[in-house]
């Protein structure tokens, strides 16, 4: 499972943005003093401005480690000072620009909650400021992932909602440095779903394939009816906001996947159950310094056991 490919190319109208420029204040860093810039762009991919995608930046420093000008950072100075947002400037002055993210997992911890999360999201990748769009439809917005698949769900859609039938195809692709991403597509294509039912896997055989699509970001607007004891109704308005990619294709022939691939995978999976508990307990660790902040005694640290205990875990855990 050498030099996977995950990648996402999104291209379109800069909509908006929520950057901030910071300075590396821990002294035992190696960036410490350093500028770098962090936040969020989004990129509206279609002409009505319905589809509007966010990209996710972490730690942008103005050079890489091999002391080579990272490009992104004037960019982030160039979309911060201009503003020329869809939002701020409208459609035909909006700034068009193509990014090219990768796939990649916020995971994060809730204290209070005793819950992880891991959100998948589009992450990193350069910036180019260009003068003509692709025609819509065409490469806008596509991701490409090697992926795993060891599971797949078809939901029937429920009574008074706005589902349809879909599949739900469940695995792991892989970030840069070769960690597994646990990840979700979702399959409307009939001829996609039985394709993708029909392929029988499971955690104890699981299929490798390279899978294409697009990524659909739409606002939901939900109009809900209130009751009223002795008039009209009263309506409430509400949105949320829903994230999928949805997958359109993949490769005829599978990937070869022995047992060597599922020893290495099954050492993946430990390794991202390590960095969980390490996200756990920064996360503890972080609640109980702001609790001493007013309480004398600090809250105790409810982890479970050292590093050192946490198992390889299985294919069923993701």
């Amino acid at each position: 499972m050498k030099n996977t490919i995950n990648k996402e190319i999104l291209e379109g109208r800069l909509y908006d943005f929520d950057l901030s420029k910071k300075t590396v204040k821990n002294q035992a860093s190696n960036y410490y003093g350093q500028e770098f810039w962090s936040g969020t762009i989004q990129i509206a991919t279609d002409e009505a401005g319905l589809n509007v995608i966010p990209v996710h930046y972490t730690f942008i420093l103005p050079t890489f480690g091999n002391g080579k000008t990272d490009s992104r950072f004037s960019a982030f100075e160039k979309i911060t000072s201009e503003e020329k947002t869809w939002l701020k400037v409208g459609k035909e002055n909006a700034e068009m620009i193509r990014l090219t993210p990768s796939g990649d997992l916020n995971d994060f911890y809730i204290v209070n909650d005793d819950r992880a999360v891991s959100a998948q999201r589009n992450e990193g990748g350069f910036i180019t400021f260009i003068k003509e769009l692709a025609p819509e439809g065409t490469s806008r917005n596509k991701f490409t992932y090697d992926m795993i698949i060891n599971k797949v769900t078809v939901v029937e859609p429920k009574e008074d909602t706005d589902d349809v039938l879909h599949a739900r195809i469940h695995g792991v692709i892989f970030n840069f440095r070769g960690a597994i991403l646990p990840w979700d597509l979702i399959a409307y294509n009939p001829k996609a779903i039985e394709y993708f039912e029909g392929l029988g896997v499971s955690s104890a055989e699981p299929i490798y394939t390279q899978v294409w699509g697009s990524i659909k970001n739409t606002t939901i607007k939900v109009e809900k009816e209130v009751e009223n004891a002795w008039g009209e109704p009263m309506i409430e308005y509400s949105e949320r906001t829903r994230r999928e990619w949805v997958i359109e294709g993949s490769k005829p022939q599978l990937y070869d996947f022995t047992e060597e691939d599922m020893a290495d995978l099954q050492k993946k999976i430990g390794d991202r159950n390590v960095h969980l508990e390490e996200v756990k307990s920064a996360a503890i660790e972080y609640a109980n310094n702001q609790k001493t902040a007013t309480q004398s005694t600090p809250a105790p640290n409810r982890m479970a056991g050292p590093l050192s205990s946490i198992p390889e875990g299985d294919f069923n855990d993701f």
